[in-house]
């Protein structure tokens, strides 16, 4: 059979064929918009074809039947707040690993240095880590040689990620694993590293602080009904102050939602369908306030909506919701639950100055990341907008500041 080429525009970074190459003949390299691509080492390669074999965008495995849909939240409305959605990855992982000693749970978590990547967790206290999400392509480095040596020690594995990542490890493990529950979500698209980097420093220098901690997704109340905003940033600082802006006011969150930072094969994803390669798939129930408002918290604020996909996934809901408390946990019709998320069904299309704003953030070394979205967005420089992003600037320095 001819092995099919993947070029730039279809790799997805997920870094299977680096870990899975025996002569150590793959390294992942980064290019000028700070993605990751495999680069081939001609004299160490022996071309076994175990890179094309794991590669996500060669061979997928979705799940032949469509999923069931529940729609799961946590009523504690202190820990609402804690959540990105209603809290559904959390209540899955302990249900899973409740009872057993020998576990690792995978995911991905923002390191030292504000790196994001994954890494294993063995001990509960510390799963919060991987709670919450993070716009940024999350480096997997050795994880799939992890996971495989924790499940041939007989050890229960939960492993979550976009679905590439998820694809990426069934066929880095070659076989199926009855104690490895796959856990992935409705991804929008990943974000460079290089520019969530950029956009932190920007961040730090404009305010003259030094990041402790970043949460994505922070639950903001606005307006005068008090409704939350639940695609805002929040920073804390080593000094003990923060820095707090909604998806409206946050250039990051701006960018992301313009669909500017996605990495190209983003665009032409093969994961965009009901049918999953996953276990559990984990999702934002958007529009719930307008199919099922009796399950609205926060209109969608806090809401998850879970897909179960496989029948280990639908025993594992099943036993929660035998043992729900201060939780909502019901099915719902899957039609009406996915009609809002589009990435289920439809890949996102880039802006169309997404080329320039990463020829901004790579060249004008001075220029901060709102300049190099203003520049991108209004590169005649309306003077009106201009100068009313420049008040807006000054604003936020005093108030954060």
């Amino acid at each position: 059979m001819k092995k099919s080429k993947i070029t730039n525009s279809f790799c997805c970074g997920c870094k299977a064929c680096e870990q899975v190459c025996p002569k150590y003949a793959i390294s992942m390299k980064i290019d000028e918009k700070g993605f990751w691509y495999p680069r081939i080492d001609k004299k160490k390669c022996v071309e076994c074809g175990l890179c094309h074999k794991v590669c996500p965008e060669n061979y997928q495995s979705f799940q032949t039947n469509l999923p069931e849909c529940i729609v799961y939240y946590n009523t504690d409305k202190e820990k609402q707040q804690e959540y990105s959605s209603g809290g559904a990855f959390l209540r899955i992982c302990k249900a899973y690993v409740e009872g057993k000693d020998d576990y690792a749970i995978y995911g991905a978590a923002i390191t030292t240095g504000n790196i994001v990547k994954h890494i294993r967790i063995t001990n509960w206290d510390n799963v919060n880590q991987l709670s919450r999400s993070k716009y940024v392509q999350s480096d997997t480095e050795n994880v799939y040689k992890q996971v495989k040596t924790d499940l041939s020690m007989k050890k229960y594995v939960v492993f979550s990620g976009t679905p590439c990542q998820v694809q990426a490890l069934k066929n880095f493990l070659g076989k199926e694993y009855e104690r490895l529950l796959l856990i992935d979500f409705v991804c929008h698209g990943v974000p460079s590293p290089m520019a969530y980097k950029k956009y932190c420093d920007s961040i730090a220098k404009t305010l003259g602080k030094k990041i402790d901690k970043v949460l994505f997704r922070y639950k903001q109340e606005i307006g005068p009904d008090k409704k939350w905003d639940t695609q805002g940033m929040s920073i804390l600082f080593d000094d003990g102050t923060d820095y707090k802006e909604t998806r409206a006011a946050d250039v990051y969150m701006r960018a992301f939602l313009s669909e500017l930072l996605s990495r190209p094969s983003c665009s032409e994803c093969k994961y965009t369908k009901l049918n999953r390669v996953s276990d559990l798939t984990l999702g934002d129930f958007w529009g719930i306030e307008e199919e099922y408002p009796q399950f609205a918290i926060q209109n969608t604020a806090g809401t998850s909506m879970v897909l179960v996909n496989s029948l280990k996934g639908r025993e594992l809901v099943q036993n929660i919701k035998q043992k729900v408390c201060n939780e909502i946990l019901k099915y719902v019709d899957l039609e009406i639950a996915t009609r809002r998320n589009v990435p289920l069904t439809s890949t996102i299309e880039p802006h169309p100055m997404r080329e320039q704003f990463y020829d901004n953030l790579r060249k004008k070394k001075n220029w901060s990341f709102e300049e190099c979205l203003d520049q991108t967005l209004y590169p005649r420089g309306n003077i009106v907008q201009r100068v009313a992003r420049k008040i807006y600037r000054m604003a936020c320095v005093n108030r954060n500041g």
